[in-house]
């Protein structure tokens, strides 16, 4: 499942909220949403466990 679509559907809430709740700036999680910057590892450890394993590396691979 991509991070966007994990927000929308299962958390239901705004890309400033899900920035704050993963510790990062709003830009750096829109970059990640919108495919234009990967995560880093540490980062991607961290999506995973707020996403609760639903949003992983391989979600981040071809992202258009």
């Amino acid at each position: 499942m991509d991070l966007e679509t994990y927000r929308t559907t299962v958390k239901k809430i705004g890309p400033t909220e899900a920035a704050k709740e993963l510790g990062v700036s709003y830009v750096r999680y829109w970059r990640w949403e919108k495919g234009k910057t990967m995560p880093t590892l540490s980062a991607l450890k961290k999506i995973m466990e707020w996403s609760g394993g639903k949003v992983t590396a391989n979600d981040f691979i071809d992202q258009k």
